[in-house]
């Protein structure tokens, strides 16, 4: 069945490189419906299911389904931590809260709290992640945001840390701690 899903998967992504967005979407469709049947046929112990979960969430997040997409990566990350991509799930949970609120589905003051502990938990239980260094940023930019400078600095020189040489964010954050130092002066 995963089989199914991947060839959906795999003609969307070259139709929505064709442009074909419309055409896209329906073979997203397609594999998102092939992995919600994977978590109906399967016990939940099948090495099958966080895999299922997982691809939903992509499928539904492909789809700018981002409330569906969230629950799917919550669940991926509450029942199989252990699962490979268990730290994308979780860093996909808090990227989904932000789509909702810049698409007015939900208020910011609502996703806040939930975008703060999704990074959070990237960062505690995944600091390994590929995607540890966007949490450690977004983490950054929310503390200075808030006003809480301090908190905001620690982040951002956790963002230098895990960030690959020539990330194109370095400079940006570089000069966000140095406008911070002055700050303090």
């Amino acid at each position: 069945m995963r089989s199914i899903a991947k060839q959906y998967y795999e003609k969307a992504m070259r139709l929505r490189q064709a442009r074909d967005v419309g055409r896209a979407d329906e073979n997203f469709r397609g594999a998102k419906r092939v992995y919600e049947r994977i978590i109906q046929f399967f016990d939940e112990n099948s090495p099958h299911i966080p895999v299922a979960y997982y691809f939903s969430g992509r499928m539904c997040h492909l789809l700018r389904y981002y409330a569906c997409a969230a629950a799917n990566f919550q669940t991926a990350v509450e029942g199989w931590p252990d699962y490979r991509y268990a730290g994308g799930a979780q860093c996909a949970v808090g990227y989904c809260y932000e789509a909702m609120v810049k698409l007015g589905e939900i208020s910011e003051a609502e996703a806040q709290p939930v975008i703060e502990e999704a990074y959070e938990r990237v960062l505690e239980r995944y600091p390994d992640c590929y995607l540890a260094d966007y949490a450690a940023l977004q983490l950054g930019e929310m503390n200075f945001a808030g006003g809480d400078f301090a908190t905001a600095e620690q982040y951002y020189k956790l963002f230098l840390e895990l960030a690959k040489p020539g990330d194109v964010r370095l400079k940006m954050v570089q000069a966000r701690i140095k406008e911070l130092e002055e700050m303090v002066k």
